[in-house]
């Protein structure tokens, strides 16, 4: 019942915003018709929300372990890695810019 008190009163608001601050200057009767409707829907539910009955939870199911914990990533940075070789460089062959005359 809260939950429909909630969502009246939110619809009201929003209502009451458009019919009362004169933003839909055509529509302000019918959102103040609808904000008064509403606000009396929100009263209505508040109201039979304290008459409620609770009603008991279900039965709680048990709770399975877990079979296996997650494994962790450990990374060791300290531990020796391998060398890195340095790869050859190879030049090419590289002719000179000639301008030619004509």
């Amino acid at each position: 019942m809260l939950k429909r008190a909630y969502i009246s009163a939110v619809i009201a608001a929003v209502a009451a915003i458009f019919g009362f601050s004169g933003l839909l200057n055509g529509a302000e009767p019918v959102a103040k018709g609808i904000c008064y409707a509403f606000g009396a829907l929100t009263g209505l539910s508040l109201l039979f929300s304290l008459f409620e009955e609770v009603s008991e939870p279900l039965a709680q199911q048990p709770q399975l372990a877990p079979a296996e914990p997650a494994p962790q990533l450990v990374f060791n940075f300290a531990a020796e890695q391998p060398a890195l070789t340095p790869v050859p460089v190879t030049t090419l062959p590289v002719t000179p810019l000639t301008t030619y005359a004509s």
